[in-house]
C-alpha cells in the first residue's frame, strides 16, 4: 500500500523509507525499486528507553555502541539493501558518517531535540537530521 500511494502522489523520488527490520527493506526494494531505502539502527530495545529510571542506562548503552557503530556501517548496508544510513543521535560519530559517506550513502540522524546535540552532529557531518523542535536549528539559521 505504501508504495502504491507513493506511486499515486508522485512521491517515488522524493522519499525514503526507513525501517529497522532488514527483510521489510528487501520486501519493500522488489515492489518499488526506485524508492531510496534507509535502515535505522538501533532498534529500540523493548521501550526500555520510556520507562522510568532506565534514561542512564540506555544513555550508557548507546555511547558504548557508539564506539563500533563505524565497524557496523557496511554491513548493515549491504544486508539491507539501504542507499541510507539512519542513526539514533547518540550514535553518530565523524567516523560512522565517513565509512557511510565512502560507501555513497547520506546519513541521516532521529531524533535530535537540543542544540547541544545538534552542534555535534552537524560536526560529525551527518546529512539530515529529525526532530521535534524546529527551534533548535534558530541560531543556526541566523548565522
Amino acid at each position: 500500500g505504501v508504495a502504491a500511494a507513493l506511486r499515486r502522489h508522485g512521491l517515488i523520488e522524493r522519499s525514503i523509507l526507513s525501517s529497522f527490520h532488514v527483510y521489510a527493506l528487501r520486501r519493500f526494494r522488489e515492489l518499488e525499486p526506485q524508492v531510496r531505502l534507509g535502515i535505522s539502527f538501533p532498534r529500540g530495545w523493548f521501550d526500555i528507553d520510556r520507562r522510568r529510571g532506565f534514561g542512564p542506562v540506555v544513555k550508557g548503552g548507546l555511547f558504548g555502541l557508539r564506539i563500533v557503530t563505524p565497524a557496523l556501517v557496511g554491513v548493515l548496508l549491504a544486508r539491507s539493501h539501504a542507499t541510507a544510513l539512519v542513526l539514533h543521535h547518540e550514535l553518530v560519530s565523524a567516523a560512522a558518517v565517513r565509512r557511510a559517506h565512502a560507501r555513497g550513502a547520506p546519513v541521516l540522524t532521529w531524533t535530535v531535540d537540543s542544540r547541544e546535540d545538534l552542534a555535534r552532529v552537524d560536526e560529525a557531518g551527518v546529512d539530515a537530521v529529525v526532530t521535534n523542535d524546529p527551534s533548535i536549528f534558530l541560531s543556526t539559521l541566523q548565522t
